[in-house]
C-alpha cells in the first residue's frame, strides 16, 4: 500500500486499506487493523472526500469497539 497525492489511485488506495484492514482482524491483530484505516482517513480528509472519511470512520469504530 503507498501513499501519495495522486487522486487516481484513491480507489486503488481505499480498497488496499481494506483489505489489509481485513488481513489484521483475521489475524486477531485488531489493533494493527487501524493502521491502513486511519491511512485512509487521513487521505480522505487531506482530499476533502466526505462519504470515504465516513466510510473509515465506521471502519474505524467498528474495530475499535
Amino acid at each position: 500500500m503507498q501513499i501519495d497525492d495522486d487522486d487516481g489511485n484513491w480507489p486503488r488506495f481505499a480498497q488496499d486499506a481494506f483489505w489489509l484492514a481485513d488481513v489484521y482482524v483475521s489475524a486477531g491483530k485488531s489493533d494493527h487493523a487501524t493502521l491502513p484505516l486511519r491511512a485512509g482517513l487521513e487521505m480522505a480528509i487531506r482530499h476533502d472526500l466526505r462519504s470515504q472519511a465516513m466510510q473509515f470512520e465506521v471502519a474505524l469504530a467498528e474495530i475499535e469497539r
